[in-house]
């Protein structure tokens, strides 16, 4: 029986949802330490990271985990394009609170 679809399968998927899970984990993580920075920041100290980026990481980390969530749940081409799309927010959201 012949696959009609050309969506990755077996390992090349593995490593897709693997990474982007990863990546994933990695901006809650990041997301975590802002938060514990701008605690540890204190009303009177040193500024600490403020709320911007703090709502901004938030906002990507919840995005990341809920797309992560859907490639796991999928097969095909909704997997790789939710792992996709995983990689994508993570990069936007490096790339407009850490390179820009």
């Amino acid at each position: 029986m012949q696959r009609t679809d050309d969506a990755p399968r077996g390992p090349v998927l593995r490593v897709l949802r693997g990474l982007s899970g990863a990546l994933a984990v990695g901006l809650v993580v990041l997301t975590l330490v802002l938060a514990v920075a701008q605690w540890l920041s204190g009303p009177v100290t040193v500024s600490g990271p403020g709320t911007g980026p703090l709502v901004g990481h938030g906002a990507g980390a919840l995005i990341a985990l809920l797309l992560q969530r859907a490639a796991d749940r999928s097969r095909g081409g909704r997997a790789v394009a939710a792992s996709l799309a995983v990689l994508s927010v993570v990069g936007t959201v490096l790339w407009f609170w850490w390179w820009r």
